[in-house]
């Protein structure tokens, strides 16, 4: 007679090993870490508060633009897409100049 075969033992499940409680951030480190980006940024930038303005071309591109002058009518939108004064073209700012020009009643009298 042949001998019965042992039954094979369960595996039992090995324990899922988590990160070490050391790698998790807290929400301390966190919030300090926040903090010193944001100090960090105003450093770098703060200084920018003593430049002057940089105007180089507002005055012909846009304060003696009869065009942004004019408003925001149906000839000046066909320019604003289509312009290529001064080697630009940037259709989304000419039309934000438009609006400007004819929400706020705005002349540019500032820039020329």
């Amino acid at each position: 007679m042949a001998k019965p075969s042992p039954r094979p033992q369960p595996r039992k499940p090995k324990p899922v090993a988590g990160p070490p409680a050391a790698a998790a951030p807290q929400g301390r480190v966190v919030f300090w870490i926040y903090v010193c980006l944001f100090v960090a940024t105003v450093a770098a930038y703060a200084q920018v508060r003593h430049f002057d303005f940089v105007n180089f071309d507002d005055a012909e591109l846009v304060g003696a633009n009869p065009h942004v002058r004019a408003g925001l009518t149906p000839a000046n939108l066909v320019w604003a897409l289509t312009s290529g004064e001064a080697a630009n073209w940037y259709p989304v700012t000419r039309f934000s100049q438009l609006l400007d020009s004819q929400v706020w009643a705005w002349r540019a009298a500032a820039i020329t």
